[in-house]
This record gives C-alpha cells, sequence and structure tokens, in this order.
C-alpha cells in the first residue's frame, strides 16, 4: 500500500489513570454518503447496542462545531469541545460519537490536536470514520445538493463538473492518504457501495463498525434528507433565484426546509412511478471516469486492498448512464404560467424573510405594500 513509506502516525500520550469512557468515534463525513441518514439515527435515540451504552451528545449534525475545529479547540473555541468532553467522562458511556460531514474539508492534523487536548484524556480509543462514494454518483449527487441550497446555478450537469474540476474537490486519495498519516491505524474508510455495506445500509454498516460488532437494534425512522426528484430541483432553482442576495445559511436553510416540505407532499403515484431525478449522460460519465480513473485506482489499492471498487462502479456508472444530458433551465420543466406561480412564491418568501427585526407580520406585510407603491 502506498502510505507504508510515510512516517508513522503521532503516537498518543499515555492514559491517565483517572476513571474514562470507551470508544470515540469521530464521523467525518463524507458529504453524500448517508450522514443525515445516521445523525438522525443518533440524534433520534433509535440506536440500541445489545448490553452497551452509547452517547451523541447532539440533536442533529455538529457541524457547529466546524470552526471550533477549525482553530484547533483554542482559546474561545475550547468551549465547546470542554462541554462535550466533560459530558462524555460524566456519561461513562461505552461508545461516544461526534459527527460532522463537514469535516471532509478540514486538516487532519487541526482534528488530531482538538483530540489530543480535549478528548484523548478521557476516553480509551479513538476512531475516525469516513465514507466514500464513487466518483460519478458523488459528483452526481453533489450537484444536486447544491442546486437545492442555492449554490449551483448552472445549466447543465456539466457546468457543475468543470466547477468542481477547476478546485480539485473530488480527488480522494491525496485527502484520506492524509487522514491515514495523521490517525494511522485510527482512521478507517469504507466504500459508499451497497454491495459492501453491511446489511446493504450505510447506518447499519456505520454502527456495525463504530460499535466494534457489537449487535444492535435499530428503530425504524425517517429521513428529512431524501433526494429531491429533477422536477422539485427546478423548483428550488427558482426559488433561490428570487434570494441571491441571500446568505450561506439562509440558502441552506432555506433549500432544506422546501425540500422536505417537498418530501412530505410525496404522493402515491409519485412512489408508483417515480419522477425523473437528476442523472449525468453519457458522454459525461466518461469524462469523470477519464478524469478519476487513477485517482479510483489509487484508493482501492490503499484502502481496499486493491479489490477495484471504486473502478468498478465507473464502469458501471458509464453502462447504466442515460445517451441524453438532461437540462438544468426551469424553462424546460415549466410552463410559463407555473414559473410564474413559483417565482410569486418565492418573492413572498423573500419578503417575509426580510423581517429581520422580528415585526409584527401585519405591519411587515403592509410595510412592503407601501415601498411597493412608492417604488411604483
Amino acid at each position: 500500500m502506498f502510505w507504508k513509506t510515510r512516517k508513522p502516525a503521532p503516537t498518543s500520550p499515555a492514559a491517565p489513570p483517572a476513571a474514562r469512557a470507551g470508544k470515540l468515534i469521530v464521523h467525518i463525513g463524507d458529504r453524500k454518503t448517508g450522514s443525515t441518514s445516521i445523525q438522525n439515527a443518533l440524534a433520534a435515540n433509535r440506536v440500541h447496542p445489545d448490553g452497551a451504552s452509547l452517547l451523541y451528545p447532539s440533536r442533529l449534525a455538529q457541524n457547529h462545531l466546524l470552526q471550533s475545529f477549525g482553530q484547533q479547540g483554542a482559546g474561545k473555541h475550547a468551549e465547546n469541545f470542554v462541554q462535550i468532553a466533560a459530558r462524555i467522562a460524566e456519561a461513562g458511556a461505552d461508545f461516544s460519537i461526534l459527527s460532522s460531514e463537514g469535516l471532509e474539508d478540514m486538516p487532519p492534523e487541526k482534528v488530531h490536536a482538538v483530540l489530543q487536548t480535549h478528548f484523548r484524556p478521557v476516553v480509551t480509543q479513538v476512531q475516525v470514520l469516513a465514507y466514500v462514494r464513487p466518483h460519478i454518483g458523488r459528483i452526481t449527487s453533489s450537484c444536486a445538493e447544491q442546486l437545492k441550497i442555492g449554490l449551483f446555478a448552472g445549466d447543465s450537469i456539466d457546468a457543475f463538473f468543470e466547477r468542481a474540476l477547476s478546485n480539485g474537490r473530488f480527488f480522494y486519495a491525496p485527502r484520506f492518504t492524509s487522514w491515514h498519516d495523521t490517525f494511522g491505524t485510527e482512521f478507517t474508510l469504507r466504500p459508499m457501495i451497497r454491495t459492501e455495506l453491511h446489511n446493504a445500509s450505510v447506518v447499519e454498516d456505520f454502527l456495525h463498525v463504530a460499535l466494534n460488532g457489537t449487535p444492535f437494534r435499530l428503530d425504524h425512522g425517517t429521513s428529512d434528507n431524501e433526494s429531491l426528484n429533477l422536477r422539485d430541483l427546478m423548483i428550488l432553482k427558482l426559488v433561490h433565484s428570487c434570494g441571491r442576495k441571500r446568505g450561506l445559511h439562509q440558502k441552506i436553510g432555506l433549500g432544506w426546509s422546501i425540500a422536505r416540505h417537498l418530501n412530505q407532499r410525496t404522493t402515491g403515484t409519485d412512489r408508483a412511478a417515480p419522477p425523473e431525478r437528476l442523472r449525468t449522460h453519457k458522454a459525461l460519465a466518461v469524462r469523470i471516469a477519464d478524469t478519476y480513473r487513477a485517482d479510483a485506482q489509487a484508493v482501492d489499492q490503499a484502502f481496499f486492498e486493491g479489490r477495484p471498487l471504486l473502478q468498478t462502479a465507473l464502469d458501471q456508472m458509464i453502462d447504466s448512464a442515460p445517451e441524453t444530458a438532461q437540462s438544468l433551465d426551469p424553462a424546460d420543466h415549466f410552463s410559463d404560467s407555473e414559473q410564474r406561480s413559483i417565482l410569486a412564491l418565492a418573492d413572498t418568501i423573500s419578503e417575509m424573510m426580510d423581517n429581520t427585526k422580528g415585526a409584527p407580520w401585519p405591519k411587515h406585510f403592509r410595510d412592503g405594500r407601501i415601498k411597493a407603491l412608492q417604488n411604483g
């Protein structure tokens, strides 16, 4: 494996004699590998290990910790980690989990520094766990996600691919090698490939690995991050086009909220004959495969014992890709009348989001009418 010539990971300091909790699992993503489903199961207390205790100290994902991780938990950024570490120590659970798919972008040495300072003194074992999605599926899914939250407004998935290529975002091997160099055997990478997952489920696979094979019961629950169909994505594209001056977190929150309501209103007809989803057409699939095949081979060799998992996925996705490219222009999906209705509601949402001072709603809407009259 190609990391063997690199320097070994730093050794952990000697454990203090004080009583400590068990294993800490730090789940770092990647994005679009089922992280939200994992986090929802943990946050809703739907996971019950047999004969073992489990702590997930969060109501959702722990992305709010990213800035503190970025500052290595130093100074004022130590407070969150001090509180969580104290909670882990007090609970003394067999397994404690931190989960933030945003850590995908974090330099691993910063995460290592946080763990060294705040968490290793209170736990007996650390595991950094990540999932990797085959390149074509990841690019397609990421394009859909960024349409949903208003971070991509191009008219084709080809444009999304070109943008991603320019920033090197989906080259996996250098990033995962860096995590392994930092954490050594404490780092685990799993393939987000259904046939490779425990019981063909990413949630069950995560729990099987994180809980060291401990049997568990997983209660049924719903996900609030089900993928949207292409028509729904075009609704969100129109909505975001009316709020381009919104901040990042406003766009993300709005996109997630509308997506949740769209999914909740899925009809029986939709389930019987699922609408069209965003897909990568064959010509682009070939380009993606040509671009990332060496990267796929490097990951397979380094992390999956040379089994060609990501490489095979490239070929399979080319074979199943449609010949014709999909349009990401809402005008190709909605009539003028439908676009008018969506945009009118989007404009109303924008006006409501302008009520940042909490004015009574009748007054806020009245002031909006007055402003419209004054502006002609």
